[in-house]
């Protein structure tokens, strides 16, 4: 029972939750006041040497409600910024896609492919991660690497999704890609790249609001006073929205699967089967 009510008393302050677009504005406005240049995933790979010494990557992970991310680029485009969005199966919307990549930002593929794999499956043990189980995943992966990139017309670079289901057979998603080329899957690079994670000084990573504010190394503005060459900043643009629009719009999504798939119903699995309505 316990359990139970601090589901429900976290849902609740969810839904209290009220947007913070102005607040996101102030932090990007504050990266190029204290001397540091803001730029997307695709410009640090293409040239870092021709930026300055302090940098912020901005990464954007569109893990559910795409309307978020369309709002967010608004704003940076307001700014002359370009950013990086990583969006799922189950945001995928060409429509804000699109608008993002015209206002000059990135999109790229937020895969799952392991632990949805592990969902359909009902794979709960990790030595039910076979070498085979690998293989078959990176064979998928390449083919939703591809898919995305003919749909979209970009996808020059993919990051792995965290998913619950990790935890219960003790692999994640950048498995898949560990010690690989990318290029051999259809994609110019990696969030998750290795080199990439070695020069990130200082991680920061926005919290929903109901558990924590930030998550990471430390907030944002702390960051910014202490000098870091280069600062990742990972967002996930929901979370700045209202909690009441974001649990409508999940909870919307979770009802029609539930009256489409009836009998397939699992936590987790409105997501882990939205790839077959792009994948033939």
């Amino acid at each position: 029972m316990k359990g139970r009510s601090a589901v429900v008393s976290k849902y609740v302050r969810m839904l209290l939750r009220g947007s913070r677009w102005d607040q996101y504005e102030r932090y990007l406005r504050a990266i190029g006041e204290s001397g540091y240049t803001p730029i997307s995933l695709e410009d640090w790979f293409q040239g870092h040497e021709e930026f300055p010494d302090r940098v912020v990557l901005l990464r954007h992970d569109v893990d559910t409600d795409p309307s978020s991310a369309m709002r967010m680029s608004e704003i940076e485009h307001s700014l002359g910024l370009r950013s990086t969005f990583y969006f799922r199966w189950c945001t995928f919307d060409l429509p804000t896609i699109r608008r993002i990549r015209e206002n000059g930002s990135h999109v790229g593929f937020h895969y799952e492919t392991l632990t949805h794999f592990a969902i359909r499956h009902n794979l709960r043990r990790p030595e039910q991660v076979t070498p085979k189980v690998i293989s078959e995943c990176r064979s998928q992966l390449a083919a939703e690497i591809d898919a995305f990139d003919r749909l979209t017309g970009e996808c020059r670079s993919v990051a792995a999704h965290g998913d619950k289901r990790a935890k219960l057979i003790d692999h994640d998603n950048s498995v898949l890609l560990r010690d690989q080329d990318h290029r051999d899957y259809g994609a110019e690079f990696s969030a998750d790249d290795r080199n990439l994670r070695a020069q990130i000084s200082c991680w920061v990573s926005d919290g929903d609001m109901v558990n924590t504010f930030w998550m990471g190394d430390k907030p944002l503005l702390a960051a910014l006073t202490e000098a870091h060459p280069l600062i990742l900043f990972n967002t996930h643009p929901h979370h700045w929205r209202s909690g009441r629009g974001v649990g409508m719009k999940r909870g919307h999504e979770n009802a029609r699967f539930l009256l489409r798939h009836p009998l397939s119903w699992e936590r987790g699995k409105p997501e882990a089967f939205a790839r077959q309505r792009y994948l033939s």
